[in-house]
């Protein structure tokens, strides 16, 4: 089921920690995680990622916004794997793709 899966991922992350590449600890804009929270399997990660494809897009500019997606991610694509997402151009927040500003996604 679902909701164990959930479970079992959720209760992995909270024993391993979060992660991102070591090669982008202290890069502007970066997440800073504690080398004892540190998760290396990527595999994991990206398991995570395909069950909770649902996720929190955050923007600051030109205001702070939140918009839930979908996305998919592309294993094969990059040297991480690519995140794809989809954004209607009514929505508001699409406009920060158009100044090139910085966004997050939140897996949750």
């Amino acid at each position: 089921m679902k909701i164990n899966r959930r479970r079992a991922l959720l209760a992995g992350l909270a024993a391993a920690g979060t992660r991102v590449d070591a090669e982008q600890q202290g890069a502007p804009g970066s997440l800073y995680i504690p080398k004892a929270h540190l998760v290396e399997d990527r595999k994991f990660l990206h398991d995570f990622m395909d069950e909770f494809s649902f996720v929190d897009l955050v923007t600051a500019a030109p205001e702070p916004r939140i918009t839930h997606i979908p996305v998919f991610l592309d294993r094969a694509a990059g040297k991480y794997g690519t995140i794809y997402g989809h954004i209607s151009r009514q929505n508001p927040q699409s406009q920060t793709f158009d100044t090139k500003q910085p966004a997050v996604i939140v897996f949750r």
